[in-house]
């Protein structure tokens, strides 16, 4: 009898649609690979269109992006086989952030109720690393509510629906 989870359960949002009509986060992912900050927070209604965005770059780019599941622990995105051994619990997985000497993008979503200590503690040490190698913990959820130890040093983006606006003809010229 098999007792390893399988990958493609606990993968199903990055396939199945959530029903929003919220646009990809296409320029969200690109500000947050572009930021200084190494702890990162997104506040969005659909933490499943920021991970869909994020899979796809690492996808097309080849970027090593993670994502971390109470489940199975720190996964792949870009080829859902390689999983972080040991990194089940969150100040595990912080832990392996932590002393990791490659680049990486880590995705924490919906984790507001382990925001406390010892967590808070490893983020902060994140957040105030010096530079080096380039590592990236990227808390997104919708109601993320950020503890002030940890406010102050972490930088806070929005994802929000943004209607479209329609294109007008004007002087010949398609105008948005």
């Amino acid at each position: 009898m098999n007792t390893t989870p399988n990958l493609s359960d606990f993968d199903q949002v990055d396939v199945v649609p959530d029903g929003s009509d919220i646009p990809p986060p296409t320029r969200l992912v690109e500000d947050l690979m572009a930021s200084a900050a190494r702890v990162l927070v997104v506040h969005t209604p659909s933490a499943a269109a920021v991970i869909r965005e994020f899979r796809r770059v690492a996808r097309l780019t080849g970027k090593s992006i993670y994502r971390y599941s109470e489940e199975i622990g720190i996964y792949s995105l870009k080829d859902g086989d390689f999983i972080v051994p040991g990194s089940k619990r969150l100040p595990d997985a912080l832990r392996y952030i932590q002393q990791s000497m490659h680049y990486g993008i880590y995705l924490l979503d919906e984790i507001g109720e382990s925001l406390r200590q010892p967590n808070l503690g490893l983020l902060r040490q994140l957040a105030k690393a010096r530079a080096g190698n380039d590592r990236k913990v990227v808390l997104v959820g919708t109601d993320l509510r950020i503890p002030a130890l940890l406010s102050e040093s972490v930088m806070q983006f929005t994802h929000q629906h943004v209607l479209p606006t329609r294109p007008r003809l004007r002087d010949g010229k398609w105008i948005l």
